[in-house]
């Protein structure tokens, strides 16, 4: 609500324009009227696919949600004291809801989220499109239409993706298709083959389906949804989070948008000592609060209204829910920087590791009828030291939420068997449409027990080479290596087996060939078979790393250690240098590590060579606290040869994915590029940005 009270005219002006706009959205949808009820109807199925209906599970014990948000008393600024945290429920009800200190926070949140928005550059934030603001009802439809879209693809490929990965990736789809309607035309294949890099390839699947949807629906007709509960159900892959931010990034609705940025904000804004991944009943807490979080910011927003249906659509909720994530990515990360954060006024945490400073007394069990059982029990107080008082705070933070032991990945082993061809192409063949990596390209394979010995293997990969193919010579150039590939659930070690054929397939001349692989494409296309092919480039093929990493030298152990004695604080290797083998082809060697720092990799790299470089650095927040991120670096020497220029954007992805974990990738051509001070700055900006698991 508004700090300051408004007049009953103002009020009810605010109250008519909020009616006004959502009516403008709802016409926009196209919505047949009664008249048109009975035609359509009686339309045949054919035309329209019916949309799927997903079950969605509604919370049906409201009771903890209920005393967390209700009553007439407001939540108090009063905090407990570690390691006994005596408290009760109640104590877990929002400081953000309380009064005009809640109102003025919300504020403050949000400002701070308006002066660092633009920081990291995401091309996909964009000025909010007001309904009110637009006379003419097609051009609106038009500029909500292209905006949903564009929110809702950054949405599915931020998920489990770093910012600066997907930043290229969503610039690229955007220049390819950059409406609904274009990507809804899109060949599959093509589709998979802009995915590639991004990993959880059905991801991309579910998008192409789902375009055709929007845009063949008589209702939708290229236009998203508006309600959050009306996308989830209708657009496959759209789950609630994706859903909150798409109602409330571009129509303006009261939405909550939680992600486990938010989940991690809110349980120290709440001080919820718990596993937000694990604990439903926490979870679904979270989710409740989040929600009356934005119906609040909705309501600063629209003059004093009391009731929901007065609040207006306007760019708060967005807004809102992006500020939460903005601060739980760059400052309320797992290890906070609480010095940075605009509402530590409001945090539970932060007042609570204030009071343990102060070394108050702590409250009596035999004083509480109805101690909080939400919480976990904490085994030790804040630890002093002689650090900073903001520090010592942080660190107490770090605690919230509670950290869950992760579940041990199942371990698979298979072969793939690399068939080539005198003129260089590969056998591949398509993978099954449901399962792991479903309907990707990829090198032949075939399941192996694990610890299966290498002559078995190698018995075994012979046979499966001639089954794939018949009637030429096959010569088995041997094991060149072994891949290992971790997804989220699962630990694939993939046992390369190289083949080469003595000659053409079948005893078939060049250009007969060619003419029975362009007949058989086009068979392929009428007949939807997915058998075996060649391919001249298994780079175009999405599932070429399990050559490509072995192949590249990548996979050798001295890379991968040094790799991880750069990411381990209490190794003095700070850096790593890799270089390509050879003059020409695509071997890479580790060629240099080193204690020194960007400064001393810089005077390693060579002027005639296209180097990667991989390096810790580490900055200090304040005189007791330093931050540790990690840059990777693509070098190209000014005297680089041309042809090896124009490879590095192929070969470049497959370091990127072996160096995984950096906040920032930065090409150079000149050393002057590698000042140490302007990749501090840039990782400044990049802030908390790395959700593939590492510290940067």
């Amino acid at each position: 609500m508004a700090a300051g009270v408004e007049s009953p005219s103002d009020d009810l002006g605010a109250h008519n324009r909020g009616q006004r706009r959502s009516l403008r959205i709802s016409r926009l949808r196209g919505v047949a009227d009664a008249t048109d009820d009975g035609e359509a109807d009686e339309r045949p199925s054919a035309q329209a696919r019916p949309p799927k209906r997903r079950k969605i599970i509604v919370d049906k014990s409201p009771g903890l949600h209920q005393r967390l948000l209700s009553g007439s008393k407001e939540a108090e600024p009063e905090f407990c004291v570690p390691p006994s945290r005596l408290h009760t429920v109640q104590y877990h009800r929002p400081l953000l809801l309380s009064g005009r200190l809640g109102a003025q926070c919300r504020q403050k949140l949000l400002a701070w989220f308006d002066s660092v928005s633009s920081a990291r550059a995401m091309p996909w934030r964009k000025p909010w499109i007001d309904p009110g603001r637009e006379a003419d009802a097609e051009h609106l439809r038009r500029a909500l239409e292209r905006r949903a879209y564009e929110v809702w693809i950054s949405e599915i490929m931020l998920q489990q993706t770093r910012v600066a990965v997907v930043i290229d990736y969503w610039n690229r789809w955007m220049a390819r298709w950059p409406t609904i309607q274009d990507l809804a035309r899109a060949e599959a294949a093509d589709v998979l083959a802009a995915w590639r890099g991004l990993g959880y390839y059905s991801r991309a699947t579910r998008i192409h389906e789902a375009a055709k949807l929007v845009v063949d629906d008589d209702e939708m007709r290229g236009l998203l949804p508006a309600v959050a509960g009306e996308l989830e159900a209708r657009i496959s892959g759209v789950g609630r989070y994706t859903a909150g931010a798409i109602s409330a990034i571009v129509y303006g609705r009261a939405e909550p948008m939680v992600d486990g940025n938010v989940l991690r904000v809110l349980s120290r804004q709440l001080g919820i000592h718990a596993s937000v991944k694990t604990d439903k009943s926490v979870v679904d807490a979270i989710w409740a609060v989040a929600t009356a979080l934005v119906k609040a910011v909705a309501q600063d927003s629209c003059d004093g209204g009391e009731e929901a249906d007065a609040v207006p659509v306007s760019d708060g909720p967005g807004r809102w829910g992006q500020a939460l994530m903005e601060l739980g990515s760059t400052v309320c990360t797992p290890k906070p920087d609480c010095a940075s954060c605009p509402i530590t006024s409001t945090c539970r945490v932060y007042g609570e590791g204030e009071k343990a400073l102060l070394k108050s007394a702590e409250a009596k069990a035999g004083d509480m009828e109805d101690l909080c059982t939400l919480c976990a029990p904490m085994d030790h107080g804040i630890e002093m030291g002689t650090a900073t008082r903001e520090s010592i705070i942080s660190e107490y933070a770090r605690r919230f939420p509670t950290k869950t032991a992760k579940k041990a990945l199942r371990e698979e082993e298979t072969i793939v068997c690399a068939i080539r061809r005198p003129d260089g192409a590969y056998l591949v063949q398509q993978r099954p449409k449901k399962g792991l990596l479903a309907g990707l390209w990829e090198l032949p394979s075939v399941g192996v027990g694990p610890g299966t010995d290498e002559a078995k293997r190698g018995r075994l990969a012979r046979t499966q080479a001639a089954k794939l193919v018949k009637g030429v010579e096959t010569r088995h150039m041997g094991e060149v290596g072994s891949v290992p590939w971790v997804f989220s659930h699962l630990k694939l070690t993939m046992h390369v087996h190289a083949f080469v054929l003595a000659g053409a397939v079948a005893g078939m001349g060049e250009e007969q060939e060619e003419e029975e692989e362009e007949e058989e494409e086009e068979e392929e296309e009428a007949s939807g078979d997915d058998g075996p092919r060649w391919s001249r480039s298994i780079d175009d093929e999405a599932m070429a790393r399990s050559l490509s990493s072995t192949m590249s030298g990548l996979d050798a152990t001295d890379i991968s250690t040094a790799y991880e004695a750069v990411r381990n604080d209490k190794d003095e290797t700070n850096w790593l240098l890799i270089s390509y083998a050879a003059a020409t082809g695509s071997r890479l060697a580790l060629t240099a590590t080193g204690k020194g720092g960007v400064s001393e990799m810089a005077a390693a790299l060579d002027d005639a060579q296209v180097q990667y470089g991989y390096v810790r650095v580490e900055y200090a927040n304040d005189a007791e606290s330093t931050r540790v991120k990690f840059a990777l670096v693509i070098w190209i020497g000014e005297q680089t040869k041309v042809m090896r220029k124009a490879r590095v954007s192929i070969e470049s992805g497959d370091v990127k994915r072996a160096l995984a974990h950096h906040s920032i990738a930065v090409t150079a051509t000149d050393r002057a590029e590698l000042d140490e001070k302007d990749l501090v700055t840039r990782l400044r900006r990049a802030g908390g940005a790395d959700y593939n698991g590492g510290r940067g």
